[in-house]
């Protein structure tokens, strides 16, 4: 497990078996558009177990949830990514965090980027590393997908998805949280 603080944003992630995987693809063939967690099937019941557990033990007690969460809601949905779509910057308003699991990646499916919450600053150009790039202002985190990873953020962060340049689709479950 790891959490590293991105422009001083909290951003978690942990690798959990992609054996749960192939079981997802099975169980997501039910899947109706509505709460991808209400779909039967032991990988779909496995996966959500599994991000209540991550939530509960490495999220939770960390310092950005200075209190008690109370109920964790978690709601999720298929997000297929076809050959050449990308999915535009965007956020999560009104949810608490926002979490996406790699099920299928194919090579060069795009990478999800994890964009600076300060804004563009006019003076601030990163050098471009492994991790952090920078487009003229626009400074953001890149983040290569591998089937089984877990990663989560808050509803602030702005994020998008590169183009898929493969000739597969590029599957992932959205997870919004939220707290009653």
């Amino acid at each position: 497990m790891t959490c590293e603080l991105l422009f001083a944003t909290p951003v978690w992630s942990t690798q959990l078996s992609a054996d749960l995987n192939s079981q997802l693809l099975v169980d997501g063939l039910g899947y109706q558009g509505n709460d991808f967690f209400d779909t039967p099937g032991t990988g779909v019941a496995e996966l959500k177990s599994q991000i209540l557990e991550f939530i509960n033990t490495s999220i939770k007690p960390s310092a950005y949830f200075p209190r008690d969460l109370g109920n964790i809601n978690v709601h999720g949905r298929q997000n297929p990514i076809q050959p050449y779509e990308h999915d535009t910057p965007h956020w999560h308003p009104g949810k608490t965090l926002i979490g996406v699991y790699y099920v299928a990646v194919p090579e060069n499916s795009g990478d999800l980027l994890l964009h600076d919450p300060r804004g563009t600053v006019a003076d601030t150009w990163a050098e471009p590393t492994t991790k952090t790039e920078s487009r003229g202002s626009r400074t953001f985190y890149r983040v290569k997908p591998k089937p089984g990873l877990l990663l989560f953020f808050p509803d602030y962060v702005v994020h998008s998805v590169e183009t898929n340049l493969s000739n597969q689709t590029r599957l992932s479950i959205i997870i919004d949280v939220t707290v009653s």
